[in-house]
């Protein structure tokens, strides 16, 4: 928390077993998906699973005119803090984003994840603040 106050972000927190972290935008997210839920998790992977897909691109319509040229691409990065890191890497399906955008920190570790957040945060030059961060 004290991080986005001192960038400036504003947090969200989703609610488990809730479709919030798709429909809520943002520009990191800090999940523990214990908590987000299995289901939850699920529809969000089989989403980036969607949007992440360069096959089916690009959709054509009937007539073989373009709809949309490349994937709608979603790369947020993501921080994931499970509460039981080793067995939950086996459990849960692993999210289809692009290398660089998913982070295991364990929620022991929390200076590290207050680290990861605060470089995603602001950019290199620390002039380039994002304004919105989702805890799950």
């Amino acid at each position: 928390m004290d991080v986005a106050r001192d960038v400036g972000a504003q947090v969200f927190f989703g609610e488990p077993d809730s479709p919030d972290i798709i429909a809520v935008p943002s520009d990191i997210q800090v999940v523990d998906r214990n908590l987000l839920g299995e289901e939850a998790w699920n529809a969000y992977c089989s989403y980036l699973d969607e949007v992440n897909d360069d096959a089916a691109y690009p959709l054509l319509d009937e007539a073989g005119e373009v709809l949309i040229r490349e994937p709608l691409r979603e790369d947020v990065p993501i921080i994931i803090v499970d509460s039981n890191l080793p067995q939950s890497i086996n459990k849960f399906t692993k999210p289809n984003k692009p290398e660089g955008c998913v982070h295991y920190i364990s929620p022991w570790l929390p200076d590290l994840v207050v680290e990861k957040v605060r470089e995603v945060l602001t950019s290199q030059d620390g002039q380039d603040v994002k304004s919105n961060m989702s805890l799950r």
